[in-house]
């Protein structure tokens, strides 16, 4: 997945973003359904590891960052269902925000793999 070279590796796990961007290519794009298998190599696992916990960290903040910014806003607010409204919309519109950096979640870990193989 992050080389872009077909190799064998640890399969990533087909979540809800991997399916609609695969519904994305198939049905808007009109792409041919290739389903090909995703793998992180052991090459990029490291790399992987890395860009997997920035993105579970941004997800976090950006959670925190809405939340926070939609109770200062119904506090600050006059009227508070609008405020509300508008809360809600900044805590989605953040948490879409932390998918510009998503990388999914492996099917096996390494170390699991590892000792099924023996």
């Amino acid at each position: 997945m992050i080389c872009g070279k077909k190799k064998e590796g640890i399969e990533i796990e087909e979540d809800d973003v991997i399916r609609t961007i695969r519904w994305f290519n198939r049905k808007v794009l009109k792409t041919p359904n290739k389903n090909n298998r995703i793998v992180i190599c052991g090459d990029c696992y490291d790399k992987y590891k890395k860009y997997r916990k920035r993105y579970k960290s941004r997800q976090r903040t950006y959670l925190i960052l809405g939340v926070l910014f939609a109770i200062f806003g119904i506090i600050v607010a006059q009227n508070k269902i609008i405020a509300v409204l508008l809360g809600i919309v900044i805590i989605i519109a953040l948490y879409l925000l932390s998918f510009l950096s998503y990388m999914p979640e492996l099917k096996l870990k390494p170390e699991a793999a590892g000792k099924k193989k023996r």
